[in-house]
């Protein structure tokens, strides 16, 4: 970096940005000559009595190096001078502070004394004090508020200026001096004048006198006659100054070397082929038999069910419903399951429906797909390596697959916002998590991040992503011995059978020609319906978006209890998905909703009920205050109040599944048996045996909450 005066009195005003801040710091610790500079400069920084001797600049000059209206140049020379100048440095340093420090709406005379400026002096040097004894006066209200200026070129560079006339007028001189120097002729004449008077001297005659010199007699001295002694040489003394010095020229400024300039290569950061969301292809089959697969093209048309069998096509929205475990096999030869999870027969909360949206595959890739919620396992094929591209909001991973037995679980988990943040409209935390189940695979995300997972205890088993957070954790390895991304249920084998026989009695009344809804009404209510089945047709229902019938029974004091208390579970659902779902329920800014439109609740009940709609945050769950007041709902006038306070307070119990709760209460009886339920309830509560201390047994890790930091409890 260049380190510049200017640069030193913004950082000492504070007035450089954190990241120069931070660069300076970095330049100072590497030059101590620069540490020197700047302490200097930190001792200048108040206006005081000015020890320095010298000439103090023109104030002129300093603002306009203050303004940053100077050329480059002379605000380098200018600056190069402070560092042997002391009072010039005193000057731009001390008037800079002023800048930066002076208060508005203060007397200046307050604000010097309080800041131990010299007020006097800096009023002098406007008016023209003692120190400025030639300056002529300003009138200083005309100063005082108006804008600066800007120096002319001519003004801001005149130094420059008389250098160049001071070397013009050196040159003339030259020039005269050497049009008036003497001739050469003229210059011998006079030196054998100075050199006949030195001899004159020397003889003791008098110089200039006539006869002093022998004649010439013209004849030469004859043979054997002795020659005249020759008169001896003496010095002459020369001028002063003669003859002259030769100029020595100085030697002109070696130019520092250039700067070699080193050109970094460009990092072009890996970016995923953006997916192909129009073209329709034949991309497998599904192999499984009696899962029912639900599709449709877009997601305005209504759903129908794939036969077994039937090929899937790209483009088309695929949704294995809770309970159901479909196949399908890709032409290219890997295989994936979609998963759809019961909570209530599997103990796993995470998720429920698996929905896909499957794409035509990239180059180099053999299966491609968009995953919008759930769960779905990824094998690999005989024929080789297998690259399978998952898509989810915006990240696309690549996961690579070496053996045909190697197989990879991706799950997509939605976090609602909490009963404090739904009105805002935030949109649920998304949680996706990748884990090996056999072999090994290799992850690409889509920032460039590259790691390797290895099933099997103490290894980097897998790895996960948080819209909150925005960034890959991982690897990360196994912390139990039954994971919850496991295929197995988790519940007991008698919980599981009566389920299994429902999905099955499900199965039977969705034929391809039939209306999904249509299949699922008869089921629910047939005579022979038992409370599994409804809970299994009731959250069907709630995947594919029928809110309304699910309020409908919720409501309704001729529904069994159990099949209130499913449709309320399947609601809850639905609502955490998208944060405009609670809005359709009801707005609070136009108290408005369906709530209030069709089923006539008030604009405080419809906010309760989609309050209690909302998975609690972990404070909520924590604040005993809060729980006793929801088992005070269990009074309410309102009988759908009261079906979702109950439905609130047992998602908290551990491991609840249907038809059984810790306090027994049909929502619809009387009075006093509500009495007799909410007491029950703030007993469990006061006594610390509710909620349970573990909570809701997590295999994956939690989602993060934006605002508080805290995590959630899914949805169920």
């Amino acid at each position: 970096m260049d380190l510049t005066l200017k640069k030193i009195l913004l950082y000492l005003a504070d007035r450089l940005s954190p990241g120069e801040v931070k660069e300076l710091a970095e330049f100072l610790q590497q030059h101590p000559e620069a540490q020197s500079l700047l302490h200097r400069v930190e001792k200048h920084m108040k206006i005081r009595p000015i020890e320095a001797e010298g000439t103090l600049p023109d104030p002129q000059l300093v603002a306009a190096y203050l303004d940053g209206v100077l050329s480059r140049d002379a605000v380098a020379d200018l600056e190069r001078k402070t560092l042997s100048d002391e009072l010039l440095l005193h000057e731009l340093a001390a008037s800079h502070f002023c800048l930066s420090t002076a208060p508005e709406g203060k007397k200046g005379s307050e604000w010097a004394q309080e800041e131990e400026i010299d007020w006097d002096r800096m009023v002098g040097l406007v008016k023209g004090g003692k120190d400025r004894p030639k300056r002529k006066p300003v009138d200083l209200p005309k100063v005082v508020g108006r804008q600066s200026k800007r120096v002319s070129q001519f003004r801001a560079n005149r130094k420059y200026l008389l250098v160049g006339l001071g070397a013009l007028g050196l040159l003339v001189v030259a020039v005269a001096g050497l049009v008036l120097r003497p001739r050469p002729s003229q210059r011998k004449e006079e030196v054998n004048n100075q050199f006949q008077v030195a001899l004159d001297q020397a003889k003791g005659e008098q110089p200039g006198v006539a006869g002093n010199m022998p004649e010439a007699t013209g004849k030469e001295a004859s043979v054997g006659e002795a020659p005249k002694p020759m008169p001896v040489a003496v010095p002459v003394p020369m001028p002063a100054g003669f003859p002259p010095k030769p100029m020595v020229m100085p030697e002109p400024p070696i130019p520092d070397p250039p700067v070699a300039v080193v050109e970094l290569p460009k990092v072009v950061l890996p970016v995923m082929p953006k997916a192909d969301r129009e073209t329709r292809k034949d991309l497998g089959r599904v192999t499984s038999q009696r899962q029912v697969l639900l599709g449709r093209k877009e997601d305005s048309t209504p759903w129908r069910r794939v036969a077994d069998g039937g090929v899937v096509v790209s483009q088309d929205h695929l949704m294995a419903l809770p309970g159901y475990t479909v196949e399908l096999a890709l032409e290219k030869g890997p295989s994936m399951t979609l998963w759809g999870n019961l909570p209530e027969a599997s103990h796993n909360p995470m998720v429920q429906e698996s929905e896909v949206r499957l794409l035509p595959p990239g180059t180099g890739v053999h299966g491609e797909f968009e995953l919008l919620e759930g769960r779905v396992y990824l094998r690999g094929a005989a024929s080789g390596q297998v690259t399978w591209r998952v898509r989810f909001r915006d990240q696309a991973w690549d996961l690579d697959l070496a053996k045909a037995d190697d197989e990879v679980m991706v799950e997509l988990a939605l976090f609602a916002a909490g009963k404090s943040t739904w009105r805002e409209g935030e949109e649920p935390v998304v949680e996706a998590v990748v884990a090996a189940i056999r072999g090994d695979v290799t992850v690409t995300a889509n920032p460039g991040a590259k790691w390797r997972l290895s099933a099997g205890p103490g290894k980097g088993v897998f790895a996960q992503w948080n819209s909150a957070r925005g960034m890959v954790e991982g690897p990360k390895a196994m912390g139990r011995a039954e994971p919850l991304w496991g295929r197995k249920w988790l519940g007991n084998e008698e919980g599981q059978a009566s389920f299994r026989a429902s999905l099955v009695e499900l199965e039977k009344e969705m034929p391809v020609e039939r209306i999904p809804t249509v299949g699922m009404d008869l089921a629910l209510n047939s005579k022979g319906a038992t409370p599994t089945l409804r809970h299994v047709a009731l959250f069907a229902l709630g995947c594919m978006g029928e809110y309304k019938r699910l309020l409908s029974d919720m409501g309704d004091e001729g529904q069994t209890e159990d099949r209130r208390q499913a449709a309320t579970g399947a609601l809850r659902h639905w609502v955490s998905e998208e944060a405009k779902r609670g809005l359709l329920l009801f707005n609070p800014q136009a108290d408005a909703g369906y709530l209030v439109d069709r089923l006539k609740l008030t604009a405080a009940d419809a906010n309760l009920v989609v309050d209690l709609l909302h998975s609690p945050s972990r404070e909520e769950i924590a604040d005993k205050e809060n729980l006793l007041g929801v088992a005070g709902l269990l009074q309410h006038e309102q009988l759908i109040v009261r079906v979702m306070a109950k439905r609130y307070l047992e998602d908290l119990a551990e491991n609840p599944t249907a038809g059984k709760s810790l306090v027994r209460f049909d929502c619809r009886g009387l009075p006093p048996s509500r009495r007799t339920a909410t007491v029950a309830w703030q007993k469990l509560i006061k006594e610390g045996r509710f909620p349970a201390k573990s909570g809701p047994e997590l295999g994956a890790p939690e989602a993060i909450d934006k605002n508080g930091g805290k995590p959630r409890v899914p949805a169920r």
